[in-house]
Parts: C-alpha cells; structure tokens; sequence
C-alpha cells in the first residue's frame, strides 16, 4: 500500500510538473501581444479593383517570434508556411526576422526586428502584357526589405508610412 502510495505521489508530481513546462513554453497571446498596436487601426484595406484576382503571400521562413492579425482584431503566433492576405498585420519581435513569398506579386520581402506592417493590398490581373499587380503596405515601424521584379508599367507596388510613401516604377 506505501508503495502504491509513493507511486501515486511521484505521478501526481511529474503531471503538475509537466503541465507547468507546457504553461510556460506555450506562446502566450496576451503577454508579448499586450504591446502591440490596435490591428484595426493599421488596416487600410483597398478594394479589388475590376479584372484583379486577390493574391497571397506565404511565410517562407521565420526566425525568433513574430505576430499576425488576421481579418480579426486579435493577435496570435505567426508560423512557417502560413498563407497572409490583404488585411493581415504583421508584427516581428526584437531579435526576429520573417521572410514573405509574395509569388508573382514581389517575389520576396523581409520584416526586420521590431517591423510593424499591414498588408493593404495584395492582386494579380492577367493582361497580354505580362501580369499586373497591385501591392501596398502600410508600415507603421521598423523596416521591409524587397527584391521587386521588373513590373508592368500599369503595375502599383507602394509602402506607406506615417512619414511619406515610397513607390516601386
């Protein structure tokens, strides 16, 4: 019986104990989320323009903690090949670095440490020309780093911040 007993103690104690590891190593929402902006308050969604097919962006990779808002008001942890669309807020932590797969919208961009950005538009139309496409971010801090592909003279490619804007030719 004292063995039963022992046996049940020591089981009792390694689930408490692991059930605190997972607490602990779990991604919390409201803590690292607590500072981050209002998503809503970034988000300035263009409206698909006629003949355009919305497009989306992949995480390619992502190294430390990053954050995204989806159509949501909510932050929560963002991952490897998740898809993001027009709408989505994204948020790098200190230390971090997220790289996006635009596809034919980019190719490629990388949110540095610390970056705060929205994606307000994100489209794709077909012409006889070659593809046209339409991209624009909101960046509220921190900073994007592009490789851009030569685009359609009808093409839009534009980050925006509080400071000014900035437009891809």
């Amino acid at each position: 019986m004292k063995k039963l007993m022992r046996l049940f103690s020591l089981l009792c104690l390694c689930a408490v104990t692991v059930a605190m590891g997972c607490a602990t190593s779990a991604p919390r929402e409201g803590s690292d989320a607590r500072n981050l902006p209002d998503p809503p308050s970034l988000r300035r969604v263009k409206p698909i323009g006629p003949g355009f097919q919305p497009a989306t962006a992949e995480i390619r990779a992502l190294k430390g903690r990053a954050w995204v808002a989806y159509s949501g008001s909510h932050w929560v942890p963002l991952r490897a090949r998740e898809t993001l669309e027009a709408g989505s807020v994204v948020a790098v932590e200190r230390n971090s670095h997220v790289d996006i797969f635009l596809g034919r919208n980019g190719p490629l961009l990388r949110a540095t440490a610390g970056t705060v950005f929205a994606i307000n538009a994100l489209a794709l139309k077909e012409s006889e020309s070659g593809p046209i496409i339409d991209t624009e971010f909101f960046l509220q801090r921190g900073r994007l780093l592009g490789n851009v592909d030569r685009l359609h003279p009808a093409s839009r490619y534009r980050v925006m911040s509080p400071a000014g804007q900035a437009e891809v030719k």
